[in-house]
């Protein structure tokens, strides 16, 4: 069975969640608390897990404008500013299953009016693409380019990521 869970940033789960995932700071509570902050939206990270399978994202929930005429309680979902993709454990790492937590992500989302997600994915992370895009739909705005800058400028390779 697959538990979910929405969390708020002061949830201790939530680093306890990130321990076992390769992430970045972008998806820290912190992280994301400050965005919600910045922006009047509500800090969350929703949890899908099957067994030892953890889907993971961070979002930002935000409220429709009004001039939509939608119901007051219709929201939106966006990953804060960055990077925050969504993140699976290597133990999801086929596509069935990462199907079945995202899946259960959008239903879960469904329940609490949210409309839609819209979600970053990290140039240097993994992302699942094949099963983001039976879920969802990708669009790649090109090439993201990093300089490792701990290195001496001489032999810093250049290294570009399509994402």
């Amino acid at each position: 069975m697959i538990e979910t869970y929405w969390l708020e940033p002061s949830d201790e789960r939530w680093h306890g969640y990130l321990q076992g995932l390769e992430h970045d700071i972008y998806h820290l509570p912190e992280y994301v608390r400050i965005s919600a902050e910045q922006t009047g939206a509500e800090a969350r990270a929703f949890i899908a897990r099957d067994g030892d399978a953890l889907f993971f994202v961070p979002l930002l929930l935000r409220p429709l404008p009004e001039a939509l005429g939608a119901p007051a309680t219709w929201r939106d979902a966006t990953t804060p500013y960055g990077y925050p993709c969504p993140l699976f454990s290597s133990t999801s790492a086929d596509t069935t299953r990462r199907l079945s937590l995202g899946g259960v992500h959008l239903r879960a989302a469904r329940e609490r009016d949210i409309v839609s997600v819209f979600c970053r994915l990290h140039p240097l992370l993994s992302s699942p693409t094949d099963a983001l895009a039976e879920i969802g739909h990708l669009r790649h705005h090109g090439q993201t380019v990093y300089i490792d800058t701990g290195l001496d400028a001489r032999d810093a390779p250049v290294r570009a990521s399509r994402k």
